[in-house]
């Protein structure tokens, strides 16, 4: 099937949909894909064609790399409102991409996107059926911090550019 693939995808790029892109989309909807095309759906997701986006994006759902999740949380940034929901659907479709949600999270300057990335963690984890509750703390002496995964991963969420010891 990759090698199938690999030949198929680069029709999907074509101008032409009723000739090239839509046969070779019947096609290839029905082929798993590899891990190592990652790069490549990531690509489709940039065609003029709805169908070649909607596709890939479901694809890169299935592809558990780091670079399909990278993609997939690129894509919640979108200003098109179905190609965020199409990323959101996407995301909670594998479970390997859980780790990808809390490191962009804690990485996130943002405080909108911030906050967005938090709610597509919680509805993964809701999703998923996962044990890990996603909390929040503060101490006696008033630190605290916005998010907790577990009982493990803390994560810190700040709406400013420069980032000091106090904060």
């Amino acid at each position: 099937p990759k090698a199938v693939a690999e030949r198929i995808l680069p029709l999907l790029a074509e101008a032409d949909f009723n000739q090239l892109a839509g046969p070779a989309l019947a096609v290839i909807q029905r082929i798993p894909f590899h891990k190592a095309l990652a790069s490549k759906l990531s690509d489709l997701r940039q065609s003029p064609h709805v169908a070649v986006k909607a596709f890939a994006v479901k694809a890169l759902g299935t592809v558990g790399t780091a670079q399909a999740a990278d993609a997939l949380i690129a894509q919640l940034a979108s200003p098109d409102q179905r190609e965020r929901e199409m990323a959101q659907t996407a995301l909670r479709a594998n479970a390997e991409h859980a780790p990808r949600l809390a490191a962009a999270l804690e990485k996130e300057k943002h405080p909108a996107v911030a906050w967005a990335l938090a709610q597509e963690l919680r509805s993964f984890r809701d999703y998923h059926r996962l044990d890990q509750e996603l909390s929040y703390w503060r101490s006696l002496y008033q630190f605290e911090v916005d998010f907790v995964v577990g009982d493990r991963i803390g994560i810190e969420v700040k709406g400013k550019p420069r980032v000091s010891a106090r904060d």
